[in-house]
């Protein structure tokens, strides 16, 4: 079985959330790009991103889509974000 790369860093450790979940870190992802530096796709690509980024976030706002928290178990403090991947593609139109 193939393993991805971690989502984010918790507590110093790689962390992967579930598959039906998406790294708030990582939207761009789910637009079909591999990286959100405007040097390596472009800034027409780095816009859309930042479009993306912003509407989820006024959807999390208006309370149309919840942000979901990591936390450290060393620590407690929360270490990553995510959302719903059904929702993330909702927002965006990706259904």
């Amino acid at each position: 079985m193939a393993t991805r790369p971690a989502d984010s860093i918790v507590g110093g450790l790689p962390w992967n959330w579930p598959d039906d979940i998406v790294d708030e870190t990582r939207i761009f992802e789910e637009l079909g790009f591999r990286s959100d530096d405007p040097k390596v796709i472009g800034l027409d690509a780095s816009d859309h991103i930042s479009r993306a980024r912003n509407s989820i976030e006024l959807a999390r706002i208006s309370g149309r889509i919840r942000r979901l928290s990591a936390k450290s178990a060393n620590t407690g403090e929360v270490a990553a974000y995510g959302y719903r991947r059904s929702d993330v593609r909702r927002i965006l139109g990706l259904n």
